[in-house]
C-alpha cells in the first residue's frame, strides 16, 4: 500500500488591529499592531484607504508592527491589516489615526489696548485652531481667574479691574500651550470725550472762523446803517426852525418850575388856497403853543 500525504487546510481568524482608534500628536513616533497567528506560513499586508500608502514607514515582526516615523497629516487615514495563508486570509478591523495639532492662530475678540468705561461689563471672547478642541484657562496680570470656557465675562466695578487680561489654550493630546492677550485701561464715564478725526476738527476750525467773519461783518453793516440814519435825522432836524427866543425842538426838557412849550408845524399846499382855513383849537391854560406855516 502506498502512502498518501493528507494537506489540512487551515482557515484564519480575523487578526486584530490595534488601537483601533487614536489621536496621534503632530510629528510624533507610533506603532500599529496587527495580532495574528504566529506562523510562518501566514503572510501580513498592509493597507490604507485609497490614499497612497505612507513612505516614512517601518515594518517590524514579520510585518506585525507598523511604525510611523514623524506622524504628519498625510498619515492620518483608515489602517487595515490583512493575514494570509495558502488556503484563506483574513482583514482586521480598521484602525483610524487622526492628526492631533495645535492650539494655533489663538485669538480674542479685542486686542490690543482698548478703553472701558468704569462700572461696565467686559466680555473677551478666546478661539484657537486645536483637534481635540482646546482647554481654555484666564489669567488677570498673571493671577488665575475662575473659568475654563472661551468666554471670560467681567464686570470692572472698581479701578483695581484695569490691567492685562490674558487666554492660554491648551491641546490635552500635545499638551501645547499658546495665548492671546489685551490690556483693558478703564476711563471715567464722565471723562469721556468726543473725538473727532482731524478732518472734521479742520472743518469745524474752518466753520467757527467763518461764522466769527460773518458776525463782524453784519455788526459793522448794521453799526454804519445806524450812524448814516443818525445823520439824517440830525440834519432833518436842523432844517425846521425854533420859535424866537426858545432853544430846537430837540431841547425838550424843560427846568424845573416853568411852563411846558408845545411846537407844531402846518404846511398847507397854496393851490387851494380858496378853502377857509379851520379854526385851530383852543390852547391849554397850562401852556403856549407856537405854529409855523410853510409854503410847499
Amino acid at each position: 500500500m502506498t502512502p498518501c500525504c493528507v494537506l489540512c487546510a487551515e482557515n484564519l481568524s480575523e487578526p486584530i488591529l490595534w488601537p483601533s482608534e487614536f489621536l496621534v500628536p503632530e510629528k510624533t513616533r507610533f506603532t500599529l499592531n496587527c495580532r495574528t497567528i504566529n506562523s510562518s506560513t501566514v503572510t501580513v499586508t498592509w493597507s490604507k484607504d485609497s490614499r497612497p500608502f505612507p513612505t516614512n514607514v517601518e515594518f517590524d515582526h514579520e510585518n506585525r508592527t507598523l511604525t510611523l516615523r514623524e506622524f504628519q497629516q498625510p498619515d492620518a487615514g483608515t489602517y487595515t491589516c490583512t493575514a494570509r495563508n495558502l488556503f484563506s486570509e483574513a482583514t482586521s478591523n480598521p484602525s483610524i489615526l487622526t492628526l492631533a495639532y495645535g492650539p494655533r492662530s489663538v485669538q480674542l475678540n479685542q486686542s490690543g489696548t482698548i478703553e472701558q468705561p468704569l462700572g461696565s461689563g467686559l466680555v473677551l471672547l478666546c478661539s484657537a485652531e486645536s483637534k481635540p478642541p482646546a482647554k481654555f484657562e484666564w489669567f488677570f496680570n498673571n493671577t488665575v481667574k475662575n473659568g475654563t470656557e472661551d468666554t471670560l465675562n467681567v464686570h470692572l466695578k472698581d479701578w483695581e479691574d484695569e490691567g492685562n487680561y490674558t487666554c492660554r489654550a491648551t491641546n490635552p493630546v500635545t499638551k501645547h500651550t499658546t495665548s492671546a492677550s489685551v490690556y483693558v485701561k478703564l476711563t471715567d464715564e464722565s471723562s469721556i470725550q468726543f473725538r473727532m478725526s482731524p478732518a472734521a476738527i479742520a472743518g469745524t476750525t474752518i466753520g467757527s472762523v467763518a461764522a466769527v467773519v460773518l458776525c463782524v461783518i453784519v455788526v459793522y453793516f448794521l453799526c454804519t446803517k445806524a450812524s448814516c440814519w443818525k445823520k439824517e435825522q440830525h440834519a432833518s432836524n436842523g432844517n425846521i426852525p425854533s420859535a424866537p427866543g426858545h432853544n430846537q425842538a430837540t431841547d425838550t426838557k424843560s427846568k424845573l418850575g416853568e411852563e411846558d412849550i408845545q411846537y407844531s408845524t402846518l404846511a398847507f399846499n397854496t393851490k387851494n388856497t380858496s378853502q377857509p382855513l379851520s379854526k385851530s383849537p383852543r390852547p391849554l391854560d397850562s401852556g403856549i403853543i407856537y405854529s409855523e406855516i410853510k409854503k410847499k
